[in-house]
């Protein structure tokens, strides 16, 4: 019995380190469609205040992380059967998603906004939004908002990405679009082309937009979700996600 016990521990001695090794090896999926979270340069590479982040808790934990661009709806897909092994991509933290997929701990919970043509008029009920046309982006949570709170009153047109979006808005084709606030403060307000548009109503907080962006992992990669979490946890600490933030925000985004 003693034999088996140190054949066990050698065992383990010699496992571990593959274990550990395997899960500082991440492909990060991203759609790089929401600008200045994720974006494509001019080159074509990913950039941003997510890959910044990212790269920052790799850094920190000794990890080899890449990057994967692939469309927004099919991330979870791509996750769960391993083409990925992290999702980063501005996902915000959800019921439904939780079901499917983990999360780790948030590290970015900006509210949502509507946009449209300065000094607009705008009401937040469905009286006055029947018969508008709102833009918002497919599968993520400004759809299911809308379509939750205001059902068929409001005629939605789905978008694959921000730009798209906003580029319809600033032809009209749009009353309004719905998006997560610092998306399109900086990737559509602050630009040229949106001079002539603005914020118009509350800030939105409801609980169908979810608890803050996380990054997903599959249900039963816990190591992986660990390095990202204490990655995450270490960079707060020291001070590198705020330098991270301030270089891509102005405001605070949780």
């Amino acid at each position: 019995m003693r034999n088996y016990i140190v054949l066990a521990a050698m065992l383990g001695l010699i496992a571990s380190p593959v274990v550990a090794q395997e899960c500082k090896e991440i492909r990060f999926g991203t759609d790089a469609g929401f600008a200045p979270f994720a974006f494509r340069d001019e080159s074509g590479e990913p950039k941003g205040f997510e890959i910044d982040l990212i790269k920052a808790i790799c850094t920190q934990q000794n990890a080899t992380c890449s990057f994967v661009i692939n469309d927004f709806d099919a991330l979870i897909p791509s996750l769960v059967t391993s083409r990925i092994d992290a999702i980063s991509a501005a996902m915000s933290i959800t019921d439904e998603r939780k079901k499917q997929i983990a999360f780790s701990q948030s590290y970015a919970n900006p509210p949502a906004r509507f946009v449209g043509q300065k000094d607009a008029e705008f009401q937040l009920t469905k009286e006055f939004l029947s018969g508008k046309t709102v833009g918002v982006l497919r599968g993520q949570t400004g759809e299911t908002y809308m379509k939750t709170s205001f059902g068929d009153a409001v005629t939605l047109q789905l978008y694959d990405s921000q730009d798209s979006m906003t580029q319809d808005l600033a032809t009209g084709r749009l009353d309004f679009a719905l998006n997560d606030a610092p998306g399109l403060s900086e990737g559509f307000l602050k630009l040229a082309g949106g001079e002539d548009y603005a914020f118009v109503g509350p800030e939105l907080h409801d609980k169908l937009f979810g608890y803050g962006y996380g990054f997903g992992l599959r249900k039963d990669d816990e190591c992986r979700l660990r390095v990202i979490n204490d990655g995450l946890a270490a960079i707060r600490k020291d001070g590198t996600y705020d330098k991270v933030r301030q270089h891509w925000f102005a405001y605070n985004i949780e």
